[in-house]
């Protein structure tokens, strides 16, 4: 396994660093999403990375060059509300949730070329794959979710209906925003997942994000990927503090089968404490 990762990383090497090639596509509203490539330009296989609320590329700069070969490239995505992209392709603040952030991701996705599809949501990014992954038109070779969101509300985020109020004064611009918005700032710094140096906004656009998840939309969209039997690749971590392992595991129970990874430690950023395994069961994967 060592030697393989060192291989991998002298491979991804002699392409651009990760992070340096912004793209941006534009939607049918006039408004640019802004993306990252890594690896070939043209590949076989294509992994689109879609990061949690809040987030960015940033999220998977330990994983993606890992998964970079000969015939494999990522494509990793500036959301809505975050890094280079602004509010504005999903409806500006007041009409920034989950439901319009998914709906961008998926046009984007749809309209940009892929030979082998395989869709990878972290977090919050997990909701947004599913949807992705049962809405596009092209066909989808496979989902991969690490310590996702599932089909009811983490511990994070309970109670939710105060979340989903909170999500929803965000989208008022004014004093009662800049309230609600420096309290929420407050409770994620204090969980340790977020430096104080996070600017407020940025949290705030991620609790607009996962304030607003749709569950009961997730649920259709779960029904139709298991009519598609599109294969899935699912990992946790018991010591995830956001996310517990058992709205993962009931998630995994009722997508198609496929590969489940459990980790005793790695915390929510399995995508950077267990890179290197993940990416290498994600390449097993992807290739049969």
């Amino acid at each position: 396994m060592r030697s393989a990762s060192i291989f991998h990383r002298f491979s991804s090497a002699s392409y651009a660093p990760y992070g340096s090639i912004q793209s941006s596509y534009t939607l049918s509203n006039g408004h640019p999403v802004y993306f990252y490539t890594h690896g070939p330009e043209k590949a076989d296989t294509t992994f689109f990375l879609l990061h949690g609320a809040p987030g960015s590329h940033k999220d998977f700069k330990y994983l993606a060059p890992l998964l970079v070969r000969e015939n494999v490239n990522v494509v990793a995505f500036d959301l809505p509300g975050n890094g280079a992209t602004g509010p504005y392709p999903a409806g500006g603040i007041e009409n920034l949730n989950a439901d319009n952030i998914n709906r961008v991701a998926t046009e984007v996705i749809d309209n940009l070329e892929s030979k082998r599809t395989f869709i990878l949501g972290h977090s919050c990014g997990g909701h947004t794959a599913i949807e992705v992954a049962s809405k596009i038109k092209k066909r989808v070779d496979g989902l991969a979710l690490l310590n996702t969101m599932g089909l009811r509300p983490h511990q994070a985020i309970r109670p939710f209906p105060m979340m989903n109020f909170s999500a929803r004064q965000l989208q008022k611009p004014g004093p009662i925003r800049e309230l609600v918005a420096k309290a929420n700032h407050y409770y994620f710094v204090s969980l340790g997942q977020f430096p104080r140096r996070t600017p407020v906004d940025v949290l705030a656009f991620g609790l607009q994000r996962f304030g607003s998840a749709n569950f009961v939309n997730t649920k259709s969209f779960v029904q139709d990927l298991n009519e598609r039997k599109v294969p899935t690749f699912i990992a946790l971590a018991h010591d995830d503090v956001i996310v517990e392992k058992e709205v993962i595991l009931e998630l995994g129970q009722v997508l198609p089968p496929g590969i489940r990874k459990e980790y005793e430690i790695g915390g929510h950023n399995l995508q950077k404490t267990q890179a290197e395994d993940i990416a290498e069961n994600l390449i097993k994967w992807s290739s049969v």
